[in-house]
């Protein structure tokens, strides 16, 4: 089984560029540092502009559970999500959890 996270923010228009630079970096960090999860930025191309999509993969929803308490005292993680956070970019959130058909 593979799981896909989609975490979608909404993001002030004015803060979006400097978001998305921390968010890729994040991703790059991410998957970096963590075996057996992939994290990517998407951007919306349709629909509401100033979107951003995190997905996350793992093999399962445990292998997510195990990663989301690892990055709890993750220094290089909480750094990044500081810088994040002090943009006050983001306007809204939301998460949908996928499971691959094969």
């Amino acid at each position: 089984m593979t799981i896909y996270r989609f975490r979608t923010v909404e993001l002030a228009a004015e803060k979006e560029a400097a978001a998305e630079d921390v968010m890729v970096r994040a991703a790059a960090y991410l998957t970096a540092h963590y075996p057996g999860v992939q994290v990517k930025i998407l951007r919306t191309v349709d629909g509401l502009p100033h979107e951003l999509h995190m997905v996350t993969r793992c093999a399962s929803l445990g292998d997510l559970d195990t990663y989301e308490t690892a990055r709890a005292d993750d220094v290089g993680w909480l750094a990044l999500l500081e810088e994040y956070r002090a943009l006050d970019a983001q306007q809204g959130t939301s998460d949908h959890f996928y499971e691959l058909v094969e």
